[in-house]
């Protein structure tokens, strides 16, 4: 399914499952000290342990993680995005608290995990369109805050504040957000900035 086009060199669209692999692999040559497997298996677990809590569309079925991509004019990945519902919250909140409030939770959030755009695309746009493409189908999906985390090898204040996101201080955790003001906690093992965006 193709997202977007409009007249620039690239065309965003959610890739086949046998190429997501093409993803992570842009990932992991272009944020520095990602590990593609890594990641897919600490997703994978942290999935299938907050299954209960991950929103569901209509007919059951858990909204999948978002995954674009975007393609040049030869059809080559120039640019990735990856968004998925808050799992590590998710389990932390039904385990400590009341599961029907985590299930909310996750109606209401996405997590944007990774983004990432080829050297010579990067100050084209292709971020931002990466970004809004993705955040529309999460709004589409019930989402209303998009949420994330940086640090110097993975993005700048600079594009997340020029597309509307609001940055917390250093190592500072996110505030209580609407409509269920979960107190977040940031974790002491790791050195950066939250960020968020209500859609």
């Amino acid at each position: 399914m193709t997202i977007t086009n409009s007249g620039n060199p690239w065309t965003i669209k959610v890739p086949a499952e046998h190429r997501l692999h093409h993803l992570r692999k842009l990932f992991q040559k272009e944020i520095e000290g990602v590990s593609a497997k890594r990641a897919e298996q600490t997703e994978t677990i942290s999935r299938r342990d907050a299954y209960d809590y991950v929103p569901k569309d209509e007919r059951g079925q858990a909204f999948p993680a978002i995954w674009l991509g975007a393609y040049n004019v030869t059809e080559h990945l120039v640019g990735a995005l990856y968004m998925h519902t808050p799992y590590e919250e998710l389990l932390e909140i039904g385990n400590g608290f009341d599961r029907d409030f985590a299930k909310g939770v996750g109606k209401v959030r996405r997590t944007l995990a990774s983004i990432a755009v080829v050297e010579d695309m990067q100050r084209t746009g292709l971020g931002t369109a990466l970004l809004t493409a993705g955040e529309s189908q999460a709004k589409q999906e019930g989402a209303i805050w998009v949420t994330g985390f940086m640090d110097e090898r993975n993005g700048t204040p600079e594009f997340y504040e020029s597309n509307g996101y609001n940055i917390q201080p250093r190592n500072i955790a996110l505030p209580k957000l609407e409509p269920f003001g979960v107190r977040e906690l940031h974790p002491g093992y790791v050195n950066g900035q939250w960020f968020y965006k209500k859609l």
